[in-house]
């Protein structure tokens, strides 16, 4: 059985991708994998792996996922817990997993200018975003535009009892 990796390379050696399409800015890519059969070794890589561009200029990608620890039969998603990451031992019917959500930040493809200096602009809504858990590594401005873009998806179907 096949599934897709979704991660962020800057790394333009990765075939068949060519360098011309992003060069060495961040971009979200597509790998396809093989699932294993244990928990030691759910994802198991091709031996020639296959990439896709699937957007370039992405520079970041957070998945949460979000569990009604409270058995919530209303589905008030302000009593949901957030959960960033897969459960090493995965969810199961008792984790009572309400919503998953996605969040992508986008860069602009150029930097931009202070207007009249003629040099990159240190303006600090140029800067890197903090998003969900995730606190870039250097938050100084560094001349590109960003902006994020946000999807929940509710889960209600996978109460058990609907099940």
């Amino acid at each position: 059985m096949t599934a897709s990796h979704y991660f962020i390379s800057a790394n333009p050696s990765l075939a068949p991708i060519s360098k011309p399409l992003w060069g060495t800015r961040p971009a979200l890519i597509m790998e396809g994998v093989q699932l294993g059969t244990t928990a030691a070794a759910p994802l198991i890589a091709q031996a020639a792996p296959q990439y896709t561009l699937i957007q370039a200029n992405v520079e970041n990608m957070q998945l949460m996922f979000e569990t009604d620890q409270t058995a919530n039969t209303a589905g008030d998603p302000t009593k949901y817990t957030p959960s960033w990451g897969f459960p090493a031992n995965g969810f199961s019917a008792t984790t009572n997993l309400r919503s998953m959500r996605i969040d992508l930040v986008g860069v602009g493809a150029r930097v931009e200018n202070d207007t009249g200096k003629g040099s990159k602009s240190t303006s600090t809504s140029l800067a890197p975003i903090a998003i969900d858990n995730y606190t870039p590594l250097v938050a100084t401005a560094d001349g590109y535009r960003r902006i994020v873009y946000s999807q929940r998806v509710e889960l209600t179907n996978l109460s058990p009892t609907n099940l």
